[in-house]
């Protein structure tokens, strides 16, 4: 919810005047819990999870792909996939 108030000139015979601006962000707090779920799924996945954007690069991976590969993520983002064939 945002409230404004504004106040109009001194030669004005309004002393002040309130305006309101309310908006419903209960759709946008539900998207914001489901996004959190996904988060801590993908987080806590027993399986190694490798997101990457259209050109390949890694973008994200999982805790436990860097537990199954000895990589941090820091070693993985900005890569291609194919550093894994390199073991």
């Amino acid at each position: 919810m945002v409230l404004t108030a504004m106040f109009p000139p001194a030669h004005c015979s309004i002393k002040t005047a309130n305006f309101a601006i309310i908006t419903d962000i209960s759709e946008r707090m539900r998207q914001d819990a489901q996004i959190g779920k996904l988060h801590k799924v993908v987080e806590q996945s027993p399986v190694g999870v490798i997101i990457t954007d259209a050109r390949g690069t890694i973008e994200y991976v999982n805790p436990h792909l860097c537990d199954l590969t000895g990589y941090s993520s820091a070693e993985f983002i900005g890569q291609n996939p194919r550093l894994l064939h390199r073991q």
